[in-house]
C-alpha cells in the first residue's frame, strides 16, 4: 500500500536507503552518513512543501520516493521536484511499484497547486528503461544531467 511515510517509518527508509546507496553507481563511492539520512527523513517528513511516500507491504517498507515543492526561479508557479525514488530489488518487477508511487507524487502535488512535474532518474546513470517509464506516466524529456568528478 503506498502512504505518507511517518516518524516511525525513518529506520526502515534508511534502511532501504542503505541498499538503495549501495546499489547505486553514482552514489555508491561517498561514505554513508546514518545520522545524516535520518535527519533528511525527517525533515522531509515534517515539511509542508515535502512528501515522504512509501509502500508498506504489511509493515514492511519495500520502496519509497520523496519530494518537494518549490517556486520557479523565474516564475511564481510551483514545480514538484522528485528528489529520491527506490523499490527494492525483489519487489520491483511485479507490482508496478514505482508507478503507483509516481501517481502517489503527482495527486498530492496537484492537491498542492503545483503546475509543472521534474523527475530526473540518476542513481544508475543513463539507463533507457527510463524513458518507457517516462513515456508511461506521461513526462516529456527536457534535457539531462551531466556529472564530473573533481
Amino acid at each position: 500500500m503506498i502512504r505518507e511515510a511517518t516518524l516511525q517509518d525513518v529506520d526502515q527508509i534508511v534502511s532501504l536507503g542503505v541498499k538503495f546507496i549501495k546499489d547505486s553507481p553514482m552514489f555508491r563511492d561517498h561514505p554513508i552518513n546514518i545520522k545524516r539520512m535520518q535527519q533528511y527523513a525527517i525533515r522531509t517528513i515534517r515539511e509542508e512543501n515535502r512528501c515522504y511516500f512509501v509502500d508498506d507491504r504489511d509493515g514492511k517498507i519495500v520502496a519509497f520516493l520523496s519530494g518537494y515543492i518549490s517556486p520557479m526561479i523565474y516564475s511564481d508557479d510551483l514545480v514538484a521536484n522528485e528528489q529520491l525514488m527506490f523499490i527494492d530489488p525483489d519487489y520491483k518487477s511485479s507490482t508496478r511499484v514505482g508507478i503507483r508511487l509516481m501517481r502517489k507524487f503527482e495527486e498530492w502535488s496537484r492537491s498542492k497547486g503545483v503546475k509543472i512535474m521534474w523527475f530526473s532518474p540518476t542513481s544508475h546513470g543513463v539507463d533507457d528503461r527510463w524513458n518507457a517509464f517516462c513515456k508511461t506516466l506521461g513526462y516529456v524529456p527536457q534535457g539531462g544531467i551531466f556529472q564530473k568528478r573533481l
